[in-house]
């Protein structure tokens, strides 16, 4: 994945698998391998400050994916983390592209509903034995709808590590806060 102006490779951008929660994030020199993907799956790729792209798979090797400059002026969006004091979990692919990804998806939800509400949540959600995200709280209340928004977002975000104590999984907590301003 690259620039389409400058041809610079894009770190952290997402490619993923349409209508299924299998998505990767691009390296430091803008690849990716997404793995046992049948022939016409829709990817749909993404990179923050970037027009979203969507193409049809036909290949095992997919030609240069040179991404547009989003020009549109977004609202501002925050998003920080507040895990519990011991875990230890994390995203697969780490927590920088994880929140990049998350500021991303509030963001183009913003742009696409000018109308939605706009404010603050905090979604709670346990990561079980197995790396499942599940049994999500609107630890906050928040409206309704942005509630559902961040809870899509969470769940079509990058899988997650399991955690280890004296060679057992366990289940954690985690809390995010997303800002939709």
């Amino acid at each position: 994945m690259i620039d389409a102006d400058n041809q610079q490779a894009l770190v952290g951008g997402t490619v993923a698998l349409v209508g299924h929660s299998t998505s990767v994030m691009t390296d430091s020199n803008g690849n990716f391998i997404l793995r046992n993907i049948p022939r016409n799956s829709q990817l749909i790729i993404k990179s923050i400050g970037y027009q979203p792209t969507q193409l049809t798979v036909k290949d095992s090797i997919l030609p240069i994916i040179a991404m547009q400059e989003d020009k549109q002026v977004l609202s501002e969006v925050v998003v920080s983390s507040h895990p519990d004091k011991n875990q230890k979990v994390s995203p697969k692919n780490g927590w920088k592209a994880y929140n990049e990804y998350l500021i991303t998806s509030a963001a183009r939800f913003v742009a696409q509903h000018p109308q939605a509400p706009r404010g603050r949540v905090v979604v709670g959600f346990t990561i079980d034995k197995t790396g499942k995200l599940k049994d999500f709280k609107n630890q906050n209340k928040a409206e309704p709808l942005l509630f559902e928004e961040a809870v899509r977002i969470v769940k079509e975000g990058d899988m997650w590590n399991v955690t280890y104590k004296k060679k057992k999984p366990q289940t954690k907590k985690a809390e995010f806060i997303i800002d939709f301003k």
